[in-house]
């Protein structure tokens, strides 16, 4: 399990990532996960660097607390309070593991040492790598 752990996240991420830019619409946003079947995505700059991440929660959240407005863009939104929660691709499995149950979340984005994104890493990305190597 030891030499598992010591795996590079660029290793398990998942690379073709659908991602937004910060100004796109809140419905086109949730038209967007609702299609692929995604609950976060990475919210980007003109540079591709991350700039926060958007989940369903987050506009479950303006939809149960915000007076809804179709015109709303995501900036008004995601997180931008700091730097967003990432994790770099050259970090290890046991590194993303322990921030994934340490900030109670179930995907991360992974950004190079530019900040710019290059994957995601998600619970369910992980336990299909550890099946399949532990076989």
């Amino acid at each position: 399990m030891d030499d598992l752990l010591a795996t590079r996240v660029s290793e398990i991420m998942v690379s073709n990532v659908i991602s937004i830019k910060k100004n796109e619409k809140i419905v086109d946003v949730a038209s967007l996960m609702i299609k692929h079947h995604i609950n976060a995505l990475p919210v980007l700059d003109d540079e591709n660097k991350l700039r926060g991440i958007v989940s369903t929660y987050d506009l479950l959240l303006i939809l149960a607390v915000r007076t809804f407005n179709r015109n709303m863009s995501i900036e008004s939104v995601f997180q931008t309070a700091g730097k967003p929660l990432s994790i770099y691709e050259d970090q290890t499995l046991a590194d993303v593991i322990t921030l994934l149950l340490k900030q109670h979340i179930k995907t991360i984005p992974v950004i190079n040492r530019d900040g710019q994104l290059t994957g995601v890493i998600s619970v369910s990305t992980i336990l299909e790598y550890i099946m399949k190597k532990s076989r």
